[in-house]
C-alpha cells in the first residue's frame, strides 16, 4: 500500500510500511489522517498528506537514502545535507543514527556532521553498539571511540574516588572528621553514580 505525500508542489507515492517503520512521526501523522474529517487523506492522489516546512530538495534526499541509492558525493551541497539531517531529527527517523552521521561526515567531508555523530555516539553503552554500527562507521572511527571511552572512564574513576576540596566553616570544631564525613557523602552519592553511569 502506498501513501500519498505532498511536499511543496510535488506529489510522492511511497510505501506505507517503510515510512511507519522509519519514524514514529509518520505513524502519528497517518493515524491522524485516518481519523480526521476526510479519512481518504493520504490514500488518493487528490487527497495527499501535506508536509509543511519541508522542501522538495530535502525530501528528495530522504527518498533517495531510504528507498534507493544516494546520488554521488558531488551531487550534494553541505547545506543540503545539513538541512536533510535536521529533517531526519525533526521526524525522528530511526535509520539516521549516530553511525549514519559519522558515515555521512566522512564520505562527504563535513567535519560538523562527523562531530555531531561522534558526540552522540560517545555516551552510547557498549551493549547498544552492534557489529553493523561498527562496520558502518569504519574501523578507524571505532578504534578512536574505544580510546575516547577509555579515557572518559578513567577520568570518571578518578573523579569518583577524589571528592572536590571542601571549605570548612569558620566555626568547624573537627576538620578531620568533617572531611571524612564529606568523603562518605561524596562516595555514596556522586561517586557511585559516576561509576554506575
Amino acid at each position: 500500500m502506498k501513501t500519498r505525500l505532498s511536499v511543496e508542489d510535488t506529489l510522492y507515492k511511497l510505501y506505507h510500511p517503510v515510512l511507519v517503520e522509519e519514524s514514529i512521526c509518520f505513524v502519528n501523522l497517518f493515524d491522524a489522517g485516518s481519523h480526521g474529517p476526510d479519512m481518504r487523506e493520504g490514500k488518493l492522489d487528490e487527497h495527499p498528506i501535506h508536509l509543511e516546512g519541508v522542501s522538495t530538495e530535502v525530501f528528495d534526499m530522504f527518498v533517495q537514502f531510504k528507498f534507493g541509492c544516494p546520488c554521488p558525493c558531488e551531487a550534494y551541497m553541505n547545506k543540503d545535507l545539513k538541512d536533510f539531517l535536521e529533517f531526519t531529527q525533526k521526524f525522528q527517523c530511526s535509520s539516521f543514527t549516530h553511525d549514519f552521521l559519522i558515515h555521512i561526515g566522512i564520505n562527504y567531508k563535513i567535519p560538523d556532521i562527523f562531530t555531531l555523530g561522534f558526540n552522540q555516539l560517545v555516551p552510547t553503552p557498549w551493549t547498544d553498539i552492534e557489529n553493523t554500527h561498527r562496520d558502518f562507521m569504519g574501523s578507524e572511527v571505532f578504534t578512536m571511540l574505544v580510546y575516547v571511552k577509555a579515557l572518559l572512564d578513567e577520568h570518571c574513576h578518578i573523579v569518583a574516588a577524589e571528592p572536590p576540596m571542601m571549605r570548612h566553616a569558620p566555626n568547624c570544631l573537627d576538620k578531620k572528621a568533617c572531611a571524612e564525613d564529606w568523603w562518605v557523602v561524596w562516595w555514596n552519592s556522586t561517586g557511585q553514580l559516576l561509576l554506575d553511569a
